[in-house]
């Protein structure tokens, strides 16, 4: 395979078709070279991007060319795949929306392409990881399965995965995937810092808000991005500067990027088609991360990161919360400020740095949300008794204290004094009105305590005081166990009242949808 015709395949059956090109972003006039597929579609593709992604792609183009607008004299190559092959192929290797998938055949199809053209990454490893994962140990592609396990473990997807694929893998690389995920590794902390190396082929250079330079190809940023080098702030050009005097370094336009060096490093990272491991932000880069991608219209990589938001919030649930408000983020603000009520206490006393710029209506929105989630734990105060299943014949006499009414009714209360079993965890409430307070991994571990809460593990202890002040030798299993139906039941009505609790953010864009007469979207 050589950029000629002279060595091409012999003519085939479909060798009286015309070449036609293909759609966008492969028929774009800014293109250098042409690759024709088995199938007669011609793909304008980038040089550039080639020899980055392909190290056959860049052995095959490393004699330079004239550039050329027209694409009868661009250099071209004829290859075995068929144009469908190759444009899912292309599409992974171009900062451009992921294929999608609808068979194995055709991932596989595309993994035996990057194999053959020696091209180790692949960036949808992180929209499907397990099945990549799987379909990489079948094929013996070592490299690519351990990306996407990595990536499996670091997003959390291991335990809960459900791929048929994995039942056809050896046990063995199954093994070492569960062993990877029970060290809780950590992508981040293995990963250095990162620059994009010094190319030959690079035509603009992006300076950080710290003062690093990192040279770049402007169809890679303009492909990710269309506007994001319009906004950009020109500077000196590289090697004009007086301390480039001695630096052997071509003079390339440069651009201020108001970023820092490790966001414009992980955003680079992500969409350049290099051999790089994917890339993963810190949790406490994330946020900056997620800021820069928004600001400056990376809108496959902000929709990556806004999938991954579940498993950076819970560290930060305040600044995340303010975060996701002032964009108008309803499910991310909502799913935020639930995690804060439910890990932490005296919500009014915490600030963070984002309040400085944040609209004072959205933070009165969180302390009204809050607020309303307190008054609807109040109100299970004077909430109708739970209904309950019956006890076991043998809890139901030494339970009759307990409830009201009469012993077949099985209605506990919920008006809950200072001695009633439930008081611990109603104290908790009052502190945190969350569902969560029944978890342990909320309120503490208690040995023993089969992952409750403290305060749950308390209403049994106190459940049992009850029961054995009148029958000391009752049965403490069958209370125990009765009482962790009290507990579930309990739970489903702190669910159910705070559930009825909603969120109103103040729109920042007028004629949003969802308004109520007062100018505010209502999330539940």
């Amino acid at each position: 395979m050589s950029p000629s015709n002279a060595d091409a395949d012999p003519p085939s059956q479909d060798a009286g078709l015309a070449p036609h090109k293909t759609e966008a972003p492969f028929d774009r006039e800014d293109a250098d070279f042409v690759i024709c597929t088995s199938d007669k579609v011609d793909f304008h593709v980038h040089r550039a991007i080639l020899a980055i992604s392909s190290s056959v792609f860049e052995s095959m183009l490393s004699l330079p060319q004239p550039p050329s607008t027209n694409p009868a004299v661009w250099p071209r190559v004829d290859i075995d795949e068929d144009g469908a092959t190759l444009d899912a192929f292309l599409r992974i290797l171009y900062p451009v929306p992921n294929p999608v998938f609808d068979t194995l055949a055709q991932i596989r199809n595309v993994l035996e392409v990057g194999r053959k053209y020696d091209t180790p990454r692949f960036r949808f490893v992180e929209s499907d990881p397990i099945r990549v994962f799987a379909i990489a140990c079948l094929f013996d592609m070592e490299e690519i399965a351990r990306d996407a396990a990595v990536e499996a473990v670091v997003t959390d997807r291991v335990a809960d995965c459900n791929c048929e694929d994995l039942d056809d893998i050896p046990a063995a690389a199954y093994h070492r995937l569960l062993q990877l995920d029970n060290q809780h590794y950590s992508k981040d902390a293995a990963s250095a810092f990162f620059a994009v190396p010094m190319s030959r082929s690079a035509d603009i250079v992006l300076k950080t808000s710290d003062g690093y330079l990192f040279p770049v190809h402007e169809v890679i940023i303009h492909l990710a991005s269309p506007s994001l080098l319009s906004d950009l702030v020109p500077s000196v050009p590289v090697g004009q500067e007086p301390s480039d005097d001695d630096v052997d370094q071509p003079k390339l336009p440069v651009y201020l990027f108001p970023e820092s060096v490790h966001v414009t490093s992980f955003l680079l990272r992500w969409y350049y088609p290099s051999s790089q491991a994917i890339p993963s932000i810190p949790t406490e880069h994330y946020l900056d991360a997620l800021r820069a991608a928004h600001n400056h219209g990376l809108h496959k990589l902000e929709s990556h990161l806004r999938s991954t938001w579940a498993h950076h919030m819970p560290s930060a649930p305040l600044r995340f919360f303010f975060f996701a408000a002032e964009r108008d983020w309803h499910p991310e603000a909502h799913s935020s400020a639930r995690t804060l009520i439910a890990s932490a206490n005296n919500i009014r006393a915490l600030y963070v740095p984002e309040m400085e710029t944040a609209r004072a209506g959205v933070y009165m929105s969180l302390l009204s949300f809050v607020k309303g989630c307190e008054q609807a734990v109040e109100g299970l105060a004077v909430a109708p008794p739970l209904v309950l299943p019956r006890p076991p014949r043998a809890v139901c006499d030494t339970l009759a204290g307990v409830w009201e009414g009469e012993r077949e009714g099985c209605a506990f209360p919920l008006r809950i004094g200072h001695e009633h079993p439930l008081a611990p965890l109603r104290a908790a409430l009052d502190r945190r009105p969350s569902a969560s307070v029944f978890e342990a991994d909320v309120e503490g571990s208690v040995a023993g305590g089969g992952g409750l809460s403290p305060a749950a593990v308390r209403f049994l202890e106190k459940l049992w005081d009850v029961v054995s002040a009148q029958e000391p030798q009752g049965p403490r299993e069958g209370v125990v166990e009765y009482g962790l139906v009290i507990l579930k039941a309990y739970r489903e009505k702190v669910e159910e009242a705070l559930g009825e609790v909603s969120l109103k953010l103040p729109s920042a864009r007028r004629g949003a949808t969802r308004l109520d007469q007062s100018g505010y979207q209502e999330v539940r």
